[in-house]
């Protein structure tokens, strides 16, 4: 069964001077829980010299429970510039963004000694699992057009990013381009 609370803000400005803005924020938090019991059961082999069958026992008996809770955020601010002056055009963008996200998780198993406890006792667990896990990043993203005459097109582009990721002490990387057309 998952549970899901999932909420995304955003807001757009128009500025003076051929600047407008966006700022956006996203909130999601997930839980799952999830149980498993799987029962035994027989199946049965054939005699044929007393023309019975005889039952073998199959023991797949397992009982898990899952626990599983994650949170996300991101946000992104970004700063926007557009002007024309005659047959050229110049515009250009600043942002910034950032993403955090949370997983921590917890599993048991057991071999029950029958198929009609559904709990799982202390003295049958035969498997244990919790997790956490931690994700960053940011980023800083620049953007630079000009043209003339609408057919005259030059970008210049840019992004500076950081993640857990990369190594230590290379923790952030810039990532240039350039267009021309």
């Amino acid at each position: 069964v998952w549970n899901i609370f999932a909420g995304i803000f955003y807001a757009s400005f128009k500025l003076p001077l051929g600047f407008s803005a966006k700022a956006t924020y996203s909130y999601n938090y997930k839980q799952n829980k999830n149980e498993l019991q799987r029962k035994n059961f027989n199946t049965y082999t054939y005699v044929s010299s007393t023309d019975t069958y005889r039952p073998l026992a199959f023991n797949l008996g397992l009982r898990n429970k899952l626990r599983l809770e994650t949170k996300e955020n991101f946000a992104q601010f970004q700063l926007n510039y557009q002007k024309s002056l005659g047959e050229h055009a110049i515009s250009a963008l600043g942002a910034f963004e950032y993403a955090d996200a949370q997983t921590q998780s917890i599993s048991v198993n057991s071999v029950p000694p029958n198929n009609y406890i559904p709990q799982i006792r202390v003295e049958e667990v035969n498997g244990l699992i919790d997790t956490y896990e931690r994700t960053k990043r940011s980023s800083i993203i620049g953007r630079a057009n000009y043209d003339f005459k609408g057919k005259y097109l030059v970008e210049i582009l840019g992004r500076y990013d950081g993640s857990h990721l990369y190594a230590p002490g290379r923790r952030w990387g810039l990532f240039p381009g350039v267009t021309a057309g």
